[in-house]
């Protein structure tokens, strides 16, 4: 059961930017406003993509295979 009140119709955002996967070109993320840094892989090429919403760039990464992040 889908509970309505969570899904939001993104037609409704006004699109601020759109990046292309800098790899395959076709796979692309939009940006309603959104500002920093995330990784996440292509849908497209499933390759690991920086998506910086700041310069609206992205840009080919690579990860370690494990990182101990300690705040």
């Amino acid at each position: 059961m889908i509970d309505n009140d969570l899904v939001i119709d993104l037609n409704e955002l006004e699109v601020s930017a759109t990046m292309k996967c800098p790899y395959c070109h076709k796979g692309k993320t939009y940006s309603y406003g959104a500002k920093g840094k995330e990784s996440s892989n292509c849908f497209v090429c499933k390759r690991l993509v920086l998506w910086d919403f700041d310069r609206m760039k992205a840009f080919k990464a690579s990860a370690k295979k494990y990182m101990n992040i300690v705040r």
